[in-house]
């Protein structure tokens, strides 16, 4: 899934998803620029505050959801009481744990 991260959070190597193009819409860096320090101070220059790049997939175990579920219960002092709340822990569970996934690989 592609992201659209800050400038300040450019890692060497990261690929830019989309064409970016600035204010009068030419092309600064065409879709698929392996990214660089230079690119990232460019972009600073030029005012551009943030960059959709190629996402990777990151796997999350479902232990990990699992804790998190758990983790979301406990600070909610909740229960789901029907499908529709099941469905919504889940989805935040699985949010939440892969948000927290994300951060620690990005060093967040």
């Amino acid at each position: 899934m592609n992201q659209i991260i800050e400038i300040d959070n450019i890692v060497d190597g990261m690929v830019l998803a989309d064409d970016l193009v600035n204010s009068i819409g030419q092309i600064v860096l065409p879709s698929g620029s392996v990214l660089n320090p230079e690119h990232k101070q460019s972009l600073k220059r030029l005012n551009i505050r943030s960059v959709k790049i190629v996402g990777q997939k990151t796997e999350i175990d479902t232990e990990v959801i699992t804790a998190m579920k758990a983790k979301i219960l406990d600070e909610m002092d909740w229960k789901p009481r029907n499908d529709h709340e099941r469905d919504l822990l889940e989805a935040v569970s699985l949010f939440r744990a892969y948000k927290n996934e994300t951060d620690r690989e990005n060093n967040i």
